[in-house]
């Protein structure tokens, strides 16, 4: 499948042709020209920023500073110490010993009067002069003093590329620019000016000052691992050059300061189209390269995928699913060696990107959790390994991520690196035309992302659609035309038609029972339309296709729909308040366990929960789950679960009874003018009045311990228990929601409640936490419900 490039190419593998140090060093510098040139300075130690964490780039450069930055590029900066300058005004100035070796070494000159004027904001052409002259030329150069300054140190720059990408202004050189200035230096030659004015090249650029070349350093996993002792890659981000042979410069660490140039031929983008043994890749530039293979087959080693080799081998088939691809390979095998060309067998391996989970985030971050929302955190020595988490996009870390941020993830196979892409747009707007897999919404066209949470949308859905970093569509909130409620199909009536006087019309729509995600037990007309013939001329859409069909209908026939009883459905009204589309979601529900304690079985917010009993499908709050318990689960693309049906009799089976304090009993009526019981309790954390169904159903008085049956809304059935022993504690884990009674440790339930209570008279004090429980000193009761665990502490008071 074709992918569109990516308009944010700052993933785990920027598709640039060089990368030289890790973004983010400096937080003020992400969105300026100068941000890969202060990066690289910043690796080879030549420039510094701001203990706030800044670099300011437009801050002009004095010209003391600059003295100090061609000293230290010309590897000088050790050689300062002692150095005092003639220059009548830098005597006791911090920068003096800079400045007196630059000038003994010819790179800069006073002003006149035997003065330097270190604290004046250096000019462009001054700062381009300085570069010029560390690199060699003299104003004795042949190639100079034919003309006039700053003309002829102006046009030599030009020459050697030094101005390439540098806003020259004329009220002053600022810090981004004179970075850039000599950012371009690096790979200059350096020069020396015979007694005849020539010029001689040396075979060193300015960048060997200060760093070691090494031609033939070939980027392999281990060097790329932070957490090897081989690792080089502190200072340039060496995973998209993972395979590949280079010419670059080291520091005295062995470590990448600058990678020059790469020896290997690589070919990269995105995957165009993969047909038999040919893989095609389109470029940053639209331009189609092809590489043919031998065989299908891939060695997991050969592929560096989302910043770490892979655990299983692959088929060529599979690139298809990527986001980026690099191919990688030699130049010097079979008979056409070294002909720029890759030929079949020089591929030494593949890096690659590709999505593995995108999400709407609804939870931040919490400090030192392995999970951001369902999303996995790489670990090292049991904590999270914020070395191997990227984050980038609108967002460049952790903390940053809100709520309703588009994430999406390129986690490795092995789950120890991962690329976290946040993304803060959003497009208002109207579903106006669908062609194919594209949606125009307000006239512009989107693709659906192939992690999106919504799996289509129909015409006319109107509201915000959010957008990953591709601009496609991850979610969306607003009006659906299609289905969006869910309900479990109760049963099923056929329609029924009449003939008269030639001419056929309905007599009866079919019909649909729905328990419905609203707790209503509902009868629905199923549109459909026929002409005069009896012949169906439009229907409710059944999964998109036509429910019905059918022709030369008379009296005697039935219109049949294709659903199972008990299956479960999305379905939308027309208004006529008629069901004219259904999307089945199971039609054979089969039930699985479910345990709660798992994180794998996170709930969402908004779950619905249908309860099977008796078959009527109930919906019932969440808060009547036990821990564990048989049921059919609908998760999201996050893994949440969204829609559960809970098999018969399991809500009713499994800690049905949690037991709660009861402090106060009313008489009242309901909505239905029925008696009931209005009582004050104590469950679920908090101190809440909710209705009984009965008005006898707390029939023992009060502040007292009772077992009940709530389902988070009303009390169906109360029965009092005594007090239990008073205990205390042998060990606590508050944090972890864990008491230790005895040798047995016991969790804290869903409904677990504690309260401080005055012994004397049985009255609630107020609520309490586990943290004002004391191991060994503090007297307490505790309930325990069938799932052993506590649902209810009193501590006596």
């Amino acid at each position: 499948m074709k992918k569109v490039l990516s308009l944010v190419l700052v993933i785990a593998m920027v598709l640039s042709s060089m990368s030289f140090a890790f973004a983010g060093t400096f937080e003020d510098i992400a969105d300026t020209d100068y941000a890969k040139a202060i990066e690289a300075l910043s690796a080879l130690g030549v420039v510094s920023g701001y203990e706030d964490g800044t670099y300011r780039p437009e801050k002009t450069v004095t010209r003391a500073e600059m003295a100090k930055l061609l000293v230290e590029i010309l590897g000088y900066g050790d050689l300062v110490s002692g150095s005092k300058s003639n220059f009548t005004d830098t005597q006791g100035h911090w920068a003096d010993s800079w400045i007196a070796l630059a000038a003994g070494k010819g790179i800069v000159i006073g002003t006149g009067d035997g003065k330097f004027t270190p604290d004046r904001t250096v000019s462009y052409d001054e700062a381009i002069t300085m570069v010029v002259r560390a690199l060699g030329y003299t104003d004795a150069s042949n190639e100079i003093k034919n003309m006039t300054w700053p003309t002829n140190f102006k046009v030599k720059a030009a020459e050697l590329g030094l101005t390439k990408d540098v806003s020259l202004s004329a009220s002053g050189a600022d810090r981004g620019g004179v970075a850039q200035l000599l950012y371009n230096a690096l790979t200059a030659v350096l020069v020396t000016v015979n007694s005849d004015g020539d010029v001689v090249k040396s075979d060193d650029e300015l960048i060997s000052r200060i760093a070691e070349r090494d031609d033939d350093y070939t980027v392999t996993a281990d060097k790329v691992d932070v957490h090897n002792k081989n690792f080089a890659g502190e200072l340039v981000d060496l995973a998209p050059y993972m395979f590949q042979n280079l010419k670059v410069y080291l520091n005295d660490d062995d470590q990448v300061v600058f990678v020059k140039d790469t020896n290997s031929l690589v070919i990269e983008g995105t995957i165009d189209e993969v047909d038999d043994l040919t893989v095609a890749v389109e470029t940053a530039t639209g331009t189609i390269k092809k590489v043919t293979f031998a065989d299908y087959d891939v060695d997991a080693e050969d592929v560096f995928e989302n910043g770490s080799v892979k655990e299983s081998d692959i088929v060529l088939a599979d690139l298809e699913d990527t986001e980026t691809i690099k191919i990688v390979a030699t130049d010097g095998l079979g008979t056409n060696k070294e002909d720029g060309k890759i030929q079949a067998g020089e591929v030494v391996g593949f890096v690659t990107t590709i999505q593995t989970e995108a999400i709407r985030l609804e939870q931040t971050y919490v400090a030192g959790k392995t999970k951001l929302d369902g999303l996995t955190l790489p670990e090292y020595e049991d904590k999270v390994d914020t070395a191997n988490i990227k984050v980038t996009g609108d967002v460049d870390s952790l903390e940053d991520i809100e709520e309703d941020d588009i994430v999406v993830e390129f986690l490795s196979e092995d789950e120890t690196v991962t690329t976290l892409v946040v993304t803060r747009n959003v497009v208002e707007g109207k579903v106006t035309r669908i062609d194919g897999s594209k949606y125009y919404i307000s006239g512009t066209a989107y693709d659906l992302s192939d992690l999106s949470i919504v799996a289509s949308f129909d015409l006319g859905d109107e509201g915000v659609f959010f957008l990953d970093h591709n601009d496609e569509i991850v979610d969306y909130d607003g009006s659906s035309v299609g289905p969006t409620n869910y309900a479990v199909v109760i049963g099923f009536e056929p329609g029924t038609i009449t003939e008269k006087f030639n001419s056929t019309s309905i007599d009866d729509y079919p019909q649909i029972k729905l328990a419905t995600q609203d707790d209503e037990t509902v009868v629905f007309d199923v549109y459909v339309k026929l002409n005069s013939s009896g012949d169906v001329t439009g229907s409710a859409k059944l999964d998109g296709a036509n429910m019905f069909s059918g022709t030369d209908l008379d009296d005697t026939d039935t219109l049949d729909a294709a659903i199972d009883q008990y299956s479960l459905i999305k379905y939308r009204l027309n208004a006529d308040g008629k069901v004219n589309k259904i999307e089945v979601v199971n039609n054979s529900i089969t039930y699985t366990n479910i345990d709660l304690d798992k994180t794998s079985n996170k709930l969402a917010s908004d779950v619905v929960v249908f309860d099977a009993t008796d078959n009527d499908y109930d919906v019932v709050d969440a808060s009547a789950l036990p821990t564990e318990f048989s049921a059919y689960a609908v998760r999201n693309t996050s893994g949440e679960i969204i829609v559960l049906v809970v098999e018969a009799d399991e809500l009713d089976s499994a800690a049905e009874v949690s037991y709660a304090y009861i402090t106060k009993v009313n008489q009242s009526f309901n909505g239905s003018d029925e008696e009931i019981q209005t009582i004050v309790i104590y469950t679920d954390g908090a101190k809440k009045t909710v209705y009984t169904t009965e008005d006898d159903t707390v029939a023992n008085g009060t502040k007292k311990v009772y077992g009940v049956k709530y389902d988070g809304e009303d009390i169906d059935e109360a029965t009092a228990v005594p007090f239990a022993s008073a205990v205390t504690a042998s060990a606590m884990n508050a944090r972890g929601a864990m008491v230790k009674v005895g040798a047995n440790w016991y969790a804290m339930s869903e409904h677990a409640t504690v309260i401080g209570v005055d012994m004397s008279d049985n009255t609630v004090n107020d609520l309490r936490d586990l943290y004002d429980i004391k191991a060994g000193v503090t007297l307490f009761q505790y309930y325990l419900n069938s799932d052993q665990e506590i649902d209810l502490i009193i501590i006596q008071e």
